[in-house]
């Protein structure tokens, strides 16, 4: 340790955060090393479908020219892709942040002590002398935060 103190503190330091991820005080063994060792050539094979792009040709890749090709092919958009799995899961797309001449609000939300009511604003990241004023929201029948108008 006197001299090569740093690379020993590293690398000591290494193997201690390895153990706590891994769950392991324990150093592995030669059986464990071996495990690791030993990989089936069949199951690389069977999960290397993926297309090596360093080493494929151009137009070997799909590409297409125009929104036809894509359509014709197959081919689902992100967008429609989104809302398929927000039908499926049966939830709203979230709202876009409100913002004021700081920034982004916050969004916070809690129920308040003395009335028991849940409450929900968005609030300037701004301290309290230059902070503006936040937007509150109310619970709606629907069970949904809308805006206090």
């Amino acid at each position: 340790m006197k001299k090569w103190f740093v690379e020993d503190t590293v690398t000591s330091a290494i193997g201690r955060a390895i153990g706590l991820v891994l769950g392991s005080d324990k150093r592995p063994t030669s059986q464990n090393m071996a495990q690791v060792e030993r990989v089936d050539p069949a199951i690389v094979s069977s999960s290397a479908h993926d297309v090596d792009l360093w080493q494929s040709t151009f137009g070997a890749i799909p590409s297409y020219k125009s929104q036809e090709e894509v359509d014709a092919a197959g081919v689902t958009s992100l967008g429609v892709a989104i809302a398929a799995v927000g039908a499926q899961i049966g939830t709203d797309t979230l709202r876009e942040a409100s913002s004021c001449s700081h920034g982004h609000r916050i969004w916070r939300e809690g129920v308040s002590a003395k009335t028991g009511k849940a409450w929900a604003n968005y609030s300037c990241v701004e301290r309290k002398p230059n902070q503006c004023e936040p937007i509150w929201y109310v619970m709606g029948s629907s069970g949904k935060w809308s805006a206090q108008l």
